[in-house]
């Protein structure tokens, strides 16, 4: 509820918040952008580091009993 009253009551009359579209992809842009590919990047390589660990895990140690 905060986002969408900030994204429909606030951002568009807030005049030190100009759109990318209007004004520009700024330095600021550029550097979000970075952050978030690498952000992005370094959330897959955890992730598929967690998959690998819990896939050598025997089932039994983590409470699985196949029957």
């Amino acid at each position: 509820v905060g986002l969408l009253i900030f994204f429909t009551l606030i951002w568009p009359r807030d005049a030190a918040r100009p759109l990318v579209m209007g004004a520009g992809a700024d330095t600021w842009f550029w550097v979000h952008a970075a952050q978030a590919v690498l952000f992005t990047v370094l959330t897959l390589w955890a992730f598929r580091r967690l998959a690998r660990a819990v896939s050598t895990i025997p089932s039994t140690a983590i409470g699985i009993v196949k029957r």
